[in-house]
């Protein structure tokens, strides 16, 4: 991996846990959904400038390949676990924790918890 790669996957991180953490102490009511079968998200904060979730998945869960036109950024970050996550046509790559990613606007993305323990990401969305 190229220093700036790594540098950038750091900054990523970095800024996810930022965000994160504003949204603890920010205690907003959270919203529960199954967006997929075996995955669950939960919205931590959807304020004007940012939306966060917690998604949960499930051995075997497959969250539907789909994208998001109503944010600029989006920054995936796995906690737990790890998924294969597709990013347009690009053949999926197994992701685990820590290993942030990044998308710009209506990128199409998809991910699948192929292993035997749920699996657990952070979706960072900057509007």
């Amino acid at each position: 991996m190229s220093l700036w790669k790594r540098i950038w996957t750091v900054t990523s991180v970095v800024f996810a846990l930022s965000i994160l953490s504003v949204a603890v102490l920010a205690q907003t009511q959270e919203t529960v959904r199954t967006v997929d079968p075996g995955v669950v998200a939960t919205t931590l904060m959807d304020r004007g400038e940012v939306r966060i979730l917690r998604v949960e998945i499930a051995p075997g869960g497959e969250r539907q390949v789909h994208m998001h036109n109503d944010v600029q950024f989006h920054v995936f970050v796995p906690i737990s676990g790890a998924v294969q996550l597709a990013i347009g046509s690009e053949k999926p790559v197994e992701v685990g924790a820590g290993k942030a990613q990044f998308f710009k606007a209506n990128t199409p993305h998809g991910w699948k918890n192929a292993g035997s323990v749920p699996a657990v990401i952070m979706e960072v969305f900057v509007k």
